[in-house]
């Protein structure tokens, strides 16, 4: 439960919302109806230097467009010995029960040592 508030807390001050005096988070005036939190494991990694951006779709059952996303990775991505550096996601519900992930490589190509990687990352699914 603790890891959910810090999620909303984040979400809150990303978004622009507040808690209200009751600690009810609400989106846009509207209390949050529904949550899911679980994991999905991305399919290994292609050779960033190829195309900057990869994505990825998962299947999560209840999903809805406009739902907001969040996603973390569960441990450190690691290239080569040490952590990556450079590498952005963008998580958004992009049909009903379809989640779609964007990763990218802004310096084009700077994390080939993430060829074949299988990172499970953790998400926060809300409404």
């Amino acid at each position: 439960m603790k890891r959910l508030i810090v999620y909303l807390a984040l979400a809150a001050a990303l978004a622009g919302q507040t808690f209200d005096s009751h600690n009810a988070y609400k989106i846009r005036g509207t209390p949050v109806s529904m949550y899911k939190k679980g994991t999905i494991t991305a399919t290994a990694f292609t050779d960033f230097s190829v195309t900057a951006v990869q994505v990825q779709t998962f299947t999560i059952t209840g999903l809805a467009v406009g739902d907001s996303v969040l996603i973390s990775p569960r441990t450190q991505l690691i290239f080569g010995t040490g952590p990556v550096t450079g590498l952005v996601w963008h998580a958004y519900c992009s049909a009903t029960n379809t989640l779609t992930v964007r990763f990218w490589d802004p310096g084009n190509g700077g994390n080939n040592g993430l060829i074949g990687l299988t990172p499970i990352f953790d998400y926060l699914i809300f409404r």
